[in-house]
């Protein structure tokens, strides 16, 4: 069996890094931010980057392009990714029993300076980014090309991500188990967890991790 995890907002805190980075790299000169808000758009980071980037741009009168801001978060967020030795932690455990793999959408510079900040690089068996791939989730080709490079069956793939879709939906369409991470948010699925610290549990609930050392 291999366990795909989702990157962002699942294994590192990126809505807590991406809020630190504009609040110091971007709206630093800005008197009066409204966080809420600017979360509100940026909606977990699924809102599109040029989209949410123009909407930042006009409402703060940000003298910048889109492009540059892009550019900009991809060679500095990673210095607002913390360790997180729980996470880690489970990791080192999981691999015990599984083959770990990152399956993240982004550009490979930005999400492998997530990578190495966290520690995460050193835990896992390979990482899958969509910019390398050339396809990014939720199409279907993403996981095909995981699955043929894994040289495994649909059913040995193991899906868990924070994305309701595409990290959840998608990839069950596609014959793999899947697991959404839904950080409180409402679910009509049994299949989730509320934080990564209960996959455990849930995996041994669902027979899906034998012979686990506590």
């Amino acid at each position: 069996m291999i366990l795909v995890f989702d990157l962002d907002n699942t294994l590192i805190s990126r809505n807590e890094a991406y809020w630190l980075w504009l609040k110091n790299n971007v709206l630093s000169a800005t008197k009066t931010i409204d966080k809420t808000l600017i979360l509100h758009y940026d909606n977990w980071g699924y809102t599109s980057r040029h989209h949410f980037y123009n909407w930042l741009i006009k409402k703060y009168g940000l003298s910048i392009t889109p492009e540059i801001l892009i550019t900009k978060c991809a060679n500095e967020l990673h210095t607002y990714v913390t360790k997180n030795h729980e996470v880690l932690e489970m990791l080192e455990n999981l691999k015990k029993h599984y083959k770990i793999v990152i399956g993240t959408n982004g550009g490979i510079q930005n999400q492998t300076n997530k990578l190495k900040a966290a520690g995460i690089l050193e835990h896992v068996n390979h990482t899958y980014i969509s910019e390398v791939i050339g396809y990014k989730k939720p199409d279907h080709n993403f996981y095909k090309h995981i699955q043929e490079q894994t040289n495994c069956c649909s059913n040995e793939l193991i899906m868990i991500g924070d994305h309701y879709q595409q990290d959840y939906l998608v990839p069950k369409e596609l014959g793999w188990k899947s697991i959404w991470l839904s950080h409180n948010r409402s679910s009509t699925t049994d299949n989730n967890i509320s934080l990564l610290k209960d996959l455990i549990p849930y995996l041994r609930e669902k027979k899906m991790l034998f012979n686990y050392e506590r």
